[in-house]
């Protein structure tokens, strides 16, 4: 079930309830139990379509958790070069080749690899070509220390 389901089941139980309310001590026992078992099941129902939304709520939430530590793993682990993001691996040292920039448009991080051929670079997800000489890491001149 889902939360439209519950919504629904909430409905018509709160539509029996008024009836039940509404009706008059001169009606038969018979149509008063028919009214509560209606009751019955419609919250019956409404309890079911709860838990499984809660279960879905639950899934949904691991899920976003999951991506925002990829994300942050990432975040964490990148340096942004010459216009392109190189990853950073536990011993400090950089990649050779960065994330593809095609790639993180849609929020992916794929590493771009060396051709056969060695002088050109492709993206292994979306088969985009760059000139190895263009990406190929090459870390920033460190400010020079005035000479003495």
């Amino acid at each position: 079930m889902d939360i439209m389901t519950g919504i629904s089941a909430a409905t018509k139980a709160l539509e029996a309830l008024k009836a039940i309310k509404d009706i008059n001590k001169s009606f038969d026992a018979a149509t008063w139990k028919a009214k509560v078992a209606e009751l019955m099941s419609d919250i019956a129902d409404m309890k079911v379509a709860l838990i499984d939304a809660n279960d879905k709520i639950r899934n949904l939430e691991k899920h976003n958790d999951e991506l925002i530590e990829k994300v942050k793993f990432k975040a964490g682990k990148t340096k942004y070069e010459h216009g392109l993001e190189y990853e950073v691996f536990e011993d400090g040292t950089t990649a050779e080749l960065p994330f593809c920039q095609h790639c993180m448009t849609t929020g992916k991080y794929v590493r771009i690899v060396r051709t056969p051929t060695g002088v050109s670079a492709i993206c292994p997800g979306c088969k985009t070509s760059y000139d190895l000489r263009s990406v190929i890491y090459r870390p920033s001149p460190s400010p020079q220390s005035p000479s003495p």
